[in-house]
């Protein structure tokens, strides 16, 4: 069974980078943009101690409470989860393996 960390819950988006100029001189101007949803990310970990990171954006009218904010995420994110469950599961065991140096 893999296991699911929530490692981000976050409105989205807050800012973003606007590059403004003319190819010599240009300029990073921070802009504000009203947040239509939840960024959630979850570290995940195989069953056979690999991990890695996947995230997804719940809008607000999706869900009305944290656990439904998870649920909508896991389920938006599901399918892709397990291919990549799969993929590392299938990783010959030697991978992954930690080596010390003296």
């Amino acid at each position: 069974m893999a296991v699911l960390k929530i490692v981000r819950y976050e409105p989205y988006p807050t800012t973003r980078n606007v590059i403004v100029g003319n190819g010599e001189e240009n300029e990073v101007i921070h802009e504000s943009q009203p947040a239509y949803g939840y960024a959630v990310g979850f570290a995940v970990t195989t069953p056979n101690g690999h991990t890695f990171y996947i995230d997804t954006i719940v809008e607000f009218d999706e869900a009305t409470d944290e656990q439904a904010v998870i649920n909508a995420a896991i389920a938006k994110l599901r399918e892709q989860i397990d291919a990549k469950i799969a993929e590392l599961d299938a990783q010959p065991p030697i991978v992954g393996t930690i080596i010390e140096l003296e």
